[in-house]
């Protein structure tokens, strides 16, 4: 598993560099030269992290509270400069918010009506509408989506924060520090999207994994947070199957022991999502999980003719409404489904043709957040400041992204945790690949390498301790373990 995301980071690397390295030599501006720049800045400091020797040889307690002051400071500013000027939101961020209004004040959940008279109401999940109705309950239409998104980031701050101090090693600590200070970070709570949510649920499974020794009990509590973030992405689902693989390919007693575990996680997730699923069915009349999207989804990203478009939106046309009539929402998902399918299956070549460029969103602007607040500002960032967050942010990102290559290269990882985020760093882009691969989507999924290599190296200490206590005197010849 370990030497697979190392090759994924080595094939996502090498296609990122090649795609920027003609986008660079075609437009030949600033945009293109940082964005250009980015892996090979990014990867000297990753060297110079992971080899500059013991950098990392100080008092952690204060360098973690010096890392979580500076990063509710920053947080702090950004909420009072949103609450002034916020920029505005369109597309899927201002949808959000509408729902979130309609829950509150009228007492349902209806997103949009298609072109041909479908009333939506099971269309998105309901996580993120559901926080945001809460808020709008207690503050009120303006000062709501800003405080619950800076709540969330700030909440996700504090969580870091908490694993670091479970970890205490490097990665632990590069991670805490990247997401402080990342520009990036800092200006997705600007923005109502899930990827905010979706990183606090990622990093409670973290704590949980590392924070909560009964076994019976993490399971419980961590397929809880997976119902949960199911109902805020539908792709944290693939969060259980990464967590059953891992209970059974790292199991060391009876797969009894590993189906039981897998059992308890599955209940606890199923517990959270079927309400909603109840909902569904009294509205919908039939059976919907959490939402109806995966079909508009999947037929957006893949019904093109141009391998470039491949993976990004391309909207839903009206020749399909024209060939199709659905009477109802769950069958126009089925209908949309099926036809990306099948377009899909017709175009494959195209679809192939289309993989280094789904790679190359993926892995692309890791600052959308940041050009997207210039954009809808009344008060947008200067240029010059504006260009050093977008450099700052390349080269903390892809320097994130390289030095959890280099410790993941240098260190055998053996932990469940460990093995646990690395199968979820492999199944994601696979998602990624078949639905949207869009720059916005690699967040908080190119944080899965240095969680992985965080949590592998806490366990190697923890066997290591062990070790010791089991053979306190290995230079008697009779402790082969600790080899």
């Amino acid at each position: 598993m370990q030497q697979l995301v190392l090759a994924l980071i080595s094939l996502f690397t090498l296609t990122s560099v090649a795609l920027r390295t003609a986008i660079f030599l075609m437009h030949r501006d600033s945009d293109s030269l940082i964005l250009w720049a980015g892996p090979f800045l990014g990867g000297i400091l990753a060297w110079r992290i992971v080899r500059g020797g013991d950098w990392i040889e100080f008092n952690r307690e204060r360098f973690l509270r010096i890392v979580l002051i500076s990063g509710i400071i920053l947080r702090l500013l950004a909420l009072l400069d949103d609450l002034s000027d916020r920029p505005k939101q369109v597309s899927d961020w201002g949808k959000y918010e509408l729902l979130g209004q309609r829950l509150a004040f009228d007492r349902r959940y209806y997103d949009f009506t298609t072109v041909n008279g479908i009333e939506l109401r099971a269309f998105r999940p309901p996580g993120l509408p559901l926080l945001l109705a809460a808020g709008y309950s207690v503050m009120g239409e303006k000062a709501a989506p800003t405080v619950v998104m800076h709540l969330i980031s700030l909440s996700s701050l504090l969580l870091a924060y908490a694993a670091a101090r479970e970890l205490r090693n490097p990665p632990s600590l590069l991670l805490m520090s990247y997401l402080s200070v990342s520009p990036h970070v800092l200006t997705l709570a600007s923005i109502t999207n899930t990827h905010v949510l979706a990183l606090l649920i990622i990093l409670a499974i973290v704590f949980v994994r590392q924070a909560v020794k009964n076994r019976s009990v993490q399971c419980l509590i961590t397929g809880g947070i997976i119902g949960a973030g199911t109902l805020v992405r539908a792709e944290l689902l693939l969060l259980f199957v990464a967590a059953v693989i891992a209970l059974i390919a790292m199991n060391t007693r009876s797969l009894r022991y590993s189906l039981q575990h897998s059992a308890i996680l599955g209940l606890a997730a199923l517990a959270v999502v079927l309400p909603w699923s109840a909902r569904n069915w009294m509205v919908l009349g039939k059976f919907v999980l959490i939402s109806t999207n995966s079909g508009a989804v999947l037929y957006s990203a893949n019904v093109t003719s141009d391998f470039r478009r491949g993976g990004g939106y391309n909207g839903i046309g009206a020749d399909f409404y024209r060939q199709n009539s659905p009477t109802d929402e769950v069958e126009l998902d089925a209908l949309l489904r099926r036809a990306a399918l099948q377009h899909m299956i017709r175009n494959f070549k195209i679809y192939l043709l289309s993989v280094p460029f789904r790679v190359g969103q993926l892995m692309g602007m890791q600052q959308w957040a940041i050009g997207y607040s210039r954009e809808h500002s009344r008060r947008p960032l200067p240029g010059l400041f504006y260009y050093i967050c977008m450099a700052l942010e390349q080269i903390l990102s892809w320097g994130l992204y390289l030095a959890a290559g280099l410790w993941l290269a240098s260190r055998v990882l053996r932990g469940e945790s460990s093995f646990f985020l690395l199968s979820y760093a492999l199944i994601i882009p696979g998602f990624a690949f078949l639905f949207e691969s869009l720059d916005r989507n690699h967040f908080p999924y190119l944080l899965m390498p240095i969680l992985a290599a965080a949590t592998g190296w806490s366990e190697e200490g923890r066997r290591n301790r062990r070790a010791a206590e089991t053979c306190p005197t290995p230079a008697s010849g009779t402790c082969g373990s600790m080899k």
